[in-house]
């Protein structure tokens, strides 16, 4: 009995199946630590806020969206590289590749979110900056 051969997406032939799971575990992640933030947010300003004396509630409030805002960040630019690394595009995704966006992952997200972001990280440096450089992408880790 013959195999079919069926014609790879991008993502399989550059070997970033690995790093596609990094980084959504990392959206997922994410998009977690949001709705918590979220939800901070409304308890503070809505349910806490009439029990308590003066603008308390609403100072915390406005706290929880400060630190709400780079998760959002962070959330919309771990979908624009899964997005690249989906569609194979390898360049883009490099180019979008960042270890300031992990960093910021790890304080603003969660430790896991910012770790699973180091890893895709390490992944993607790992295929630029190797000493062989005739290696094929996942070859290397």
């Amino acid at each position: 009995m013959m195999r079919r051969t069926v014609r790879a997406r991008g993502h399989e032939i550059l070997g970033l199946h690995r790093t596609r799971q990094y980084l959504f575990v990392a959206h997922l992640l994410a998009a977690l630590t949001l709705i918590l933030w979220v939800g901070l947010m409304i308890y503070f300003a809505i349910v806490f806020g009439p029990l308590s004396e003066g603008f308390a509630a609403e100072i915390i409030a406005l706290l929880v969206f400060v630190f709400a805002l780079p998760t959002f960040l962070v959330m919309l630019h771990v979908g624009a590289m899964r997005h690249s690394a989906r569609y194979g595009d390898y360049a883009d995704l490099v180019d979008r590749n960042s270890l300031a966006y992990a960093i910021v992952a790890l304080f603003f997200c969660g430790l896991l979110c910012g770790i699973f972001l180091l890893l895709a990280h390490r992944r993607l440096v790992g295929y630029e900056g190797s000493p062989d450089a005739s290696a094929e992408p996942g070859a290397r880790f």
